[in-house]
């Protein structure tokens, strides 16, 4: 939560849609490959949704799957862990 604006990004969960949020901009990913785009500071506004994805839109998208992706493979696999 220190992290400068330009560095800091968060990894959302609710229900069945995981997201990232970074640099005023969220993607939320949801099921049957559903995106939702969304822009805005959360400390000044409501995060608005964006009708059509910005090509930094897309790169978040392509970060927020990778992490997820790994991240499953990890738990399915048990291969994450916290060491004591």
């Amino acid at each position: 939560m220190h992290d400068p604006p330009d560095t800091f990004h968060a990894l959302l969960n609710h229900n069945r849609d995981i997201g990232m949020f970074a640099q005023d901009r969220m993607v939320v990913l949801g099921l049957q490959k559903a995106v939702e785009f969304y822009a805005g500071n959360p400390h000044a506004v409501n995060l608005e949704l964006t009708p059509q994805p910005t090509p930094e839109d897309l790169e978040l998208e392509k970060n927020a799957e990778a992490i997820f992706q790994v991240a499953d493979e990890l738990y399915m696999n048990r291969r994450y862990h916290l060491d004591p």
